[in-house]
């Protein structure tokens, strides 16, 4: 038995020409297949195309595509909305309103060319009311008392002019007083000496006797109560009491 291995047989023309075809007809085949699935392929990354102003658009064969850059789009502008401006941005409009505003004395505000002051009449002053100028009517004098050391109470009394004359002269001095009376009255000047040696005691009495005092007769009390402490009389008697009456006119 013969157990000698064959050799394969050399291949004819035929058959090469035959393995040639087959073979290009597997190429061309896994070349179709292929460019299919390159077409097959979703087309999400020309969704977008730039429109020459850096900002990406939607492709107008794709409404799928253009119905997710609108939502986009959409959420991108509420998000501007609501989102607080950067600090950039903030700086920007800072120095934009400062430079709005004029500095110095172009901040000042124009002022009206013509201003309307309102005339306010001056207060009008109190009339000062002059009183009416006063003046002394010097009356009578009478002596109601001299009594003599020796000879007791003398009739008819003795006068002393030089002290009626110095009595008359600070009477007629009232309306320059302080306490000048502002209204008329009548007085009774009585000064009535105890001492030759000692000034009088002064009293001031209301004419007629009797009639109630004013205020003006209080006013001519005080101007004279004080005025007669120096005013001696000549006459040496131990008590002398002399009466002068007079009218304040106004």
């Amino acid at each position: 038995m013969d157990y000698r291995v064959q050799r394969p047989k050399a291949h004819t023309p035929a058959m090469k020409g035959l393995l040639l075809v087959l073979a290009s007809a597997v190429g061309l085949g896994l070349g179709l297949l292929c460019s299919r699935s390159a077409l097959d392929v979703p087309r999400h990354h020309s969704a977008w195309a730039d429109d020459d102003t850096g900002v990406l658009v939607p492709d107008a064969d794709d409404s799928s595509a253009q119905a997710s850059a609108a939502a986009l789009v959409d959420k991108e502008e509420k998000k501007a909305e609501f989102s607080p401006p950067s600090s950039d941005a903030v700086s920007a409009e800072q120095d934009k309103a400062s430079a709005a505003v004029p500095s110095g004395d172009a901040a000042e505000v124009e002022k009206p060319t013509e201003q309307v002051e309102a005339v306010r009449a001056p207060p009008a002053k109190p009339e000062k009311v002059t009183p009416a100028p006063i003046t002394i009517a010097l009356g009578r004098i009478a002596y109601f008392r001299c009594d003599h050391p020796s000879k007791g109470k003398l009739s008819p009394c003795p006068r002393d002019k030089a002290m009626e004359q110095k009595v008359w002269r600070v009477v007629e001095s009232i309306p320059q007083c302080a306490t000048a009376p502002r209204q008329a009255v009548d007085a009774d000047l009585r000064l009535d000496f105890f001492q030759p040696t000692s000034g009088p005691t002064v009293k001031v009495m209301p004419v007629p006797r009797g009639a109630a005092r004013t205020a003006s007769l209080n006013r001519v009390t005080q101007c004279l109560e004080r005025r007669f402490i120096l005013l001696r009389s000549q006459l040496k008697l131990s008590r002398l009491i002399v009466s002068f009456k007079f009218s304040v006119q106004s």
